[in-house]
């Protein structure tokens, strides 16, 4: 009998145990937002269909979603009006900040450059410009309550009694 054998392999996993398969992780799509209405403009937000499409609604404001598209101009634009801009909005410091400037000032005054480099206070390691404008704000709220010595700066003219 000559018969054609043909041999049976095997493969053997490697030392360790089974083959695995890469699981791929799922990941979600992030959900499509949807502009709100809150911001707009009044007489904007009064024309605007939420059942049209964003340019749509542009495009009949007589706005343009794409500044580099040439496109048509509508035939009655709304007058868009600016709002004012906010008040500069002044910071709170933490209480570690606090008596942080409030040692900086007692023993540099306004040495902003002695500021930076004194590392036991500054331990923060702001930066002349940084300390300056932190010292300020904080001497316009608490000068009244430590008895920090004046602040002089550049910025405001000194008032001279020889002249």
């Amino acid at each position: 009998d000559l018969r054609k054998v043909t041999p049976v392999i095997t493969i053997m996993p490697k030392r360790g145990g089974k083959k695995r398969r890469d699981a791929r992780k799922v990941r979600q799509k992030p959900k499509k937002t949807r502009m709100k209405l809150l911001h707009l403009d009044p007489a904007l937000r009064a024309r605007w269909d939420k059942s049209k499409p964003l340019a749509q609604n542009y495009h009949a404001s007589g706005l343009v979603s794409n500044p580099n598209k040439p496109s048509r101009p509508a035939k009655d634009p709304v007058q868009l009006t600016v709002p004012e801009a906010a008040p500069p909005c002044h910071k709170n410091f933490s209480f570690l900040e606090q008596d942080n400037l409030k040692k900086l000032i007692q023993k540099h005054g306004d040495d902003w450059e002695a500021m930076r480099r004194d590392i036991k206070l500054n331990k923060q390691q702001f930066t002349e410009a940084q300390l300056k404008k932190k010292c300020e704000l904080y001497w316009q709220k608490h000068h009244t309550e430590f008895n920090l010595p004046p602040l002089t700066t550049d910025d405001k003219p000194s008032q001279d009694k020889d002249e």
